[in-house]
């Protein structure tokens, strides 16, 4: 008897927070947008120092792909604190995270193991989880969705 009543208990914990995951959701969005706002505020007041760091890297037209990455990485992250165009933000900073690890880390990527520690990665899995269930309840994604809905249905 005691284990159903463990396992019922379990089961509708499990319920509960599933219904409830926008809380999560909006952490989620609210830590990477900090980060992103702070990285892509500081290559902007840096911005030469980002230019020669990316031309170190060897990335081509180093200049125009700096501008690209910070703009991203600065809009995007005040757009994740907003939760406002979160799939397409986490999408565009997931693109600049994965060219940070073929240009930045890849030499130091020796097993999947190496790989899979790098803080890039972490950032790449949590952006795809904001791509796939969206900015969640508390955003102004699912504000201007239930009003195009309301409209819609008027």
């Amino acid at each position: 008897m005691k284990m159903n009543a463990v396992r019922q208990t379990i089961t509708t914990l499990f319920r509960y927070l599933s219904k409830h995951d926008y809380w999560i959701l909006a952490l989620i969005r609210l830590s990477l947008g900090l980060i992103f706002v702070q990285t892509g505020f500081g290559k902007f007041t840096h911005f030469p120092d980002t230019v020669a760091f990316f031309a170190d890297l060897g990335i081509p037209f180093a200049s125009a792909n700096a501008a690209i990455a910070t703009t991203i990485e600065f809009v995007g992250g005040i757009a994740l604190i907003l939760g406002l165009f979160t799939r397409l933000f986490g999408l565009a900073l997931t693109g600049v995270m994965v060219v940070a690890i073929v240009t930045a880390q890849w030499a130091n990527i020796h097993s999947l193991t190496d790989g899979i520690m790098l803080q890039e990665w972490d950032y790449i899995l949590f952006f795809l989880l904001l791509v796939i269930r969206g900015a969640g309840k508390w955003s102004l994604d699912e504000r201007l969705s239930r009003r195009s809905t309301h409209d819609l249905n008027n």
